[in-house]
């Protein structure tokens, strides 16, 4: 296995992982709907739940482009094929693979606070408030963003997909 195997099923483990969250949002609302009988607008969730099902699609159809992408080498090297993967193959794969993993979550946690800002855009009567939970919640998204943006693009631009 190359380091492109490793990354291609990496990104399709997370696929699956997108198609387990699609799953328990639906259910989410399928409960939500059957409870409160639509007397609720849930516009947000099923844009959420679309999210994962649009992610889960196209990670699992697109992993092994995303993986060429991601472990690009220098176009004058060549890699050779190896049966098996080195420590640092390996290292770079589980970076990528948390990276990854942690940019979904980003996604999905700023998907929530966008829709929750365009909802009290669209309501003037209603004035956006948020509890002291709230704005953690809000810096620790941002937090994670930043972290994933450095465990993706440390892994990218510091040399580590260049073969030594």
């Amino acid at each position: 296995m190359n380091l492109q195997h490793l990354a291609t099923a990496a990104i399709r483990i997370v696929a699956i992982i997108a198609g387990l969250f699609w799953a328990r949002d639906m259910t989410v609302l399928a409960t939500l709907l059957a409870g409160e009988g639509g007397s609720q607008d849930y516009t947000p969730q099923f844009g959420v739940a679309a999210f994962w099902l649009v992610a889960c699609i196209v990670l699992w159809k697109f992993a092994q482009p995303l993986s060429m992408a991601i472990t690009r080498f220098d176009k004058d090297e060549q890699t050779p094929a190896k049966t098996t993967a080195s420590p640092r193959e390996l290292e770079i794969a589980l970076l990528l693979v948390m990276g990854i993993y942690l940019l979904f979550n980003v996604v999905s946690d700023l998907a929530y606070w966008l829709s929750t800002w365009f909802m009290y855009q669209r309501d003037h009567s209603r004035e956006l408030r948020m509890e002291t939970n709230d704005i953690a919640l809000f810096f620790a998204t941002l937090v994670e963003l930043l972290f994933a943006m450095l465990l993706i693009f440390r892994v990218q631009g510091s040399g580590y997909c260049r073969h030594s």
